[in-house]
């Protein structure tokens, strides 16, 4: 039985965007490539959706940024893409998912300490962001969702929306500051009586 295996390289144009791929390809159609994009940029993603969806992705209010990206792309697994450094103000993830819908690009990573909110601590926490896309009619937004213990007995399940206060004026209104708002849900099964609020 003959068997082959050679190296692969093969480039992925996108608008602006040059992804270079090395892997390896071997007999019975199984193959691996991967690339990493250094000093990634938001219209790197971009460009990448609109070539793989062709539909433009809308802007989004927050400052996020991401270290580099590495994406792969396997006869086993197909795409997948792995963000490093997601950073928004002092929430940093350190390895995010990318996923390329029509409707969005969504990005979530785990964040690896507890997060604090005045009284509010959120522990397990996850940062996601969505950016829609033309064909969806949802807006772009940045939220966080984790478990929250209420009364030290309670764990509730609390996601968090982010954004900036653009109404502030004077100087803020360059760089209006981060404000959130947080949504909490009890489970079904769980029962509060007046005696556990004293």
């Amino acid at each position: 039985m003959t068997t082959f295996a050679f190296d692969v390289e093969a480039t992925f144009n996108a608008g602006s965007t040059s992804v270079d791929f090395h892997g390896s390809y071997k007999a019975g159609g199984h193959f691996s490539l991967s690339a990493t994009l250094e000093d990634l940029r938001w219209s790197h993603l971009y460009d990448i959706h609109l070539a793989l969806r062709g539909h433009t992705l809308n802007s989004l209010d927050l400052d996020v940024s991401i270290n580099a990206a590495t994406i792969a792309v396997s006869s086993d697994t197909g795409l997948t893409v792995t963000l490093r450094e997601m950073r928004i103000g002092d929430l940093v993830s350190l390895d995010a998912s990318a996923n390329f819908s029509v409707d969005d690009l969504l990005i979530r990573g785990s964040l690896s300490k507890p997060i604090q909110f005045e009284g509010l601590a959120l522990q397990n926490a996850t940062l996601q962001v969505r950016l829609s896309s033309t064909a969806s009619d949802r807006s772009s937004d940045v939220n966080l969702s984790g478990e929250m213990t209420f009364l030290d007995s309670f764990a509730l399940a609390v996601s968090v929306q982010l954004y900036r206060n653009s109404s502030c004026g004077g100087a803020s209104a360059i760089s209006p500051p981060l404000e959130w708002t947080a949504f909490a849900s009890m489970p079904k099964d769980a029962t509060l009586t007046l005696a556990d609020l004293d």
